[in-house]
């Protein structure tokens, strides 16, 4: 999910390589390129950049001649920090590519009725600019317009824009409130982008898409309207963002599960009666897409976007890519044994995920899954697992326990990496899982203690890195090996700190509590007992 903020920018830097207009003539110090036989456009000098304050005229005289200024030209005052204002005069109708570019002491400027086309990343990187009145003849926002226009609190966007292009206001980070006009079809990729003051926006009911990233980071967005007619929320477009609710219309028909993710504050989710992809059952606040077969014409269902408040619903058979991804706000969370799969980074950068349950049933747990889960204690794999992708662990750094069932074949590089408190890990498979070094890449196994079925010590003992743990010691049917050999732990054995977690008879199927006969017993401190009820 990491990018690279620069490249954001990259396209709208293309353009400072690009040759300077030639300067037919320069009248009290403004610089004036000829274009018509009576009209003009200023220019830049690149040997002295504009300063202070610039009064363009809306004509000028040279040699006889009086010349018309109907443009500013591209990169006219492209890094010309030392200017503090500019006012543009009546009859100007263009302002070309990158014409204010960085022109970072420039508080204020002043527009003609005139114009009609401003030029993508016309302001760009204009830091002091406070506010700026766009004219009613403009009829789009390039992109890369006001990107980096720190100072920027509000900015008026007039009823005849029909387009605003990307990244138009990225990084406006003091801007509060916009007001979109109702000509609007589409909000594209990073227009809005770590725009952190913005606290309300409306969204115009033509808007049928919302980009990638276009409002990641407005972490003072505390509600947004999504109108209906809108068809498709694109990657990470409220990332990080305060959303505390979440409404979604009847025509939405394409997500991704990480549009809401980093939402801290995001517990409510549902979705309007009469969408054919998406639903948010009743008490579950999780967006579940609803996948037909086309050959078979089976119904599954897959959550796609869940928040801290999530109940998976029994009815849902695979987790989604990013379902979970950066869900600050998860701290519980249980996946019922109708999940088959949980996909690649679901849960990943839940940092304050702090158990997790995983029922019988669930067969795949994708790379990352958990990746930087950094509150998670404990885990216990379930038996219909064989298989921990690649970095399904990795980063989590409180874990102390893990049980891993008989049916593990591999343990994949990077499944345990960077798990720092690791002191407890058990693995109940008789054949040594499939394994490198590299699994346990700055996890200091060798403090660790390893727990396996008595009759495998000797193996892991001579594996190459499985033997690298700190002990190994036998168990039988799950149990730690007493003196004795005795497998069946008295019931009053189970009295003490520890509690029972959850039971099971011996073919694996979980019960509400303990049954006549031999029980397998989940303790709340990681280990796992067998006891006999009379």
């Amino acid at each position: 999910m990491k990018r690279n903020y620069f490249v954001c920018g990259l396209l709208a830097l293309f353009g400072s390589l690009n040759m300077q207009a030639a300067v037919d003539f320069t009248v009290n110090g403004i610089n004036y390129s000829q274009t018509d036989s009576a009209v003009v456009t200023v220019v830049a000098d690149a040997e002295k950049p504009y300063e202070g304050a610039v009064n363009i005229p809306a004509s000028v005289a040279y040699d006889g001649i009086d010349y018309a200024v109907t443009a500013v030209g591209d990169k006219a005052f492209y890094y010309c920090t030392g200017v503090t204002s500019v006012v543009v005069p009546e009859g100007v109708t263009e302002l070309g590519y990158s014409a204010f570019r960085n022109c970072s002491g420039m508080t204020s400027i002043s527009l003609p009725s005139t114009l009609k086309k401003i030029g993508s990343s016309a302001f760009y990187g204009c830091k002091s600019l406070a506010g700026i009145n766009i004219p009613a003849a403009v009829d789009s926002i390039k992109p890369y317009t006001f990107f980096g226009c720190h100072s920027l609190t509000s900015v008026n966007v007039p009823s005849n824009v029909v387009a605003v292009g990307g990244s138009a206001f990225f990084n406006c980070i003091e801007l509060k409130s916009v007001v979109l006009p109702e000509g609007l079809t589409e909000i594209p990729s990073y227009t809005f982008c770590n725009c952190q003051k913005l606290e309300s926006i409306n969204i115009p009911a033509g808007v049928k898409q919302i980009g990638d990233y276009a409002f990641e980071r407005c972490i003072s967005l505390g509600a947004v309207n999504i109108p209906e007619g809108l068809t498709q929320l694109g990657t990470a477009a409220f990332y990080l963002c305060g959303l505390t609710s979440v409404s979604l219309p009847a025509s939405l028909r394409n997500i991704t599960g990480s549009t809401f993710a980093g939402c801290l504050y995001l517990q409510n989710i549902s979705v309007a009666d009469g969408n054919a992809v998406y639903s948010a059952p009743a008490g579950s606040n999780a967006i579940i897409e609803t996948i037909v077969d086309e050959k078979t014409q089976n119904v599954t269902y897959r959550l796609v976007a869940g928040c801290s408040n999530t109940a998976i619903p029994a009815t849902v058979t695979e987790i989604g890519k990013y379902a979970f991804y950066d869900c600050l706000g998860l701290t519980n969370i249980a996946i019922p044994a109708s999940v088959i799969d949980v996909d690649a980074y679901a849960f990943s950068g839940c940092l304050n995920l702090k158990n997790v349950e995983i029922s019988e049933g669930v067969k795949g747990i994708e790379d990352y899954v958990f990746r930087n889960c950094k509150s998670l204690e404990s885990v216990e794999i379930p038996s219909t697992v064989t298989a921990i992708s690649e970095g399904a662990f990795y980063g989590c750094s409180a874990m102390k326990s893990v049980v891993l069932p008989a049916t593990i074949k591999e343990v994949e590089d990077y499944a345990f990496a960077k798990c720092e408190a690791l002191a407890d890990f058990v693995c109940l498979a008789e054949e040594c899982p499939k394994v490198t070094l590299d699994a346990f890449e700055d996890t200091a196994i060798e403090n660790v203690a390893l727990r396996v079925p008595e009759a495998a010590v000797e193996a892991y003992e001579l594996h190459a890195v499985w033997g690298l743990f700190a002990s190994i010691s036998g168990m039988v049917d799950g149990n730690n090996v007493a003196p004795n050999k005795d497998a069946e732990t008295a019931i009053d054995n189970l009295k003490g700190d520890a509690k029972i977690v959850s039971v099971y008879n011996l073919g694996g199927q979980q019960n509400a509590r303990m049954q006549r006969g031999i029980n397998i017993v989940r303790m709340s401190d990681g280990t796992t007992r067998k006891v006999l009820m009379q």
